[in-house]
C-alpha cells in the first residue's frame, strides 16, 4: 500500500517533460547584458567623479596659493567686493569646466 501510494505521489508530482522556454533564456541573457553594461557605466561616473574632485581640489589650492600672495593678500584685505568677485569669477570657471566635461562625457556615451 504504501509502495502504491509513494509511486502515485512520484507520478503526481513529477515535472512534466517539455522543451526549453527560449523566451525566458533570452530575457535572463538581456538582464545579465543590462547589468554588465550598467555595472561598466557606474565605473566610468566614478572614475569621472574621482577626476572631477581632484580636479577641483587642484584648482582650489591653485586659489589658495594664489591668494597668499602679498600683492593679492593686501588687495583683498582692502576691498572684499574684489575678493567676492574673483571667488565668484572662479567658481563660474570651474563650473563651466567641469560641466563641459559633463557634456562631452555623456554626449560620447549617448553615441555609443
Amino acid at each position: 500500500m504504501a509502495d502504491e501510494f509513494e509511486s502515485m505521489l512520484a507520478d503526481a508530482l513529477a515535472a512534466t517533460e517539455r522543451g526549453p522556454d527560449r523566451a525566458f533564456v533570452m530575457r535572463v541573457q538581456a538582464a545579465v547584458l543590462l547589468d554588465d553594461q550598467l555595472r561598466a557605466q557606474r565605473r566610468l561616473l566614478a572614475a569621472a567623479l574621482v577626476r572631477q574632485l581632484i580636479a577641483i581640489a587642484a584648482i582650489a589650492a591653485t586659489l589658495w596659493c594664489f591668494a597668499r600672495a602679498p600683492a593679492i593678500a593686501s588687495l583683498t584685505a582692502e576691498s572684499s567686493a574684489v575678493a567676492l568677485a574673483v571667488v565668484l569669477a572662479a567658481f563660474a570657471a570651474l563650473a563651466g569646466l567641469v560641466s563641459g566635461e559633463n557634456a562631452r562625457g555623456w554626449r560620447a556615451s549617448a553615441v555609443s
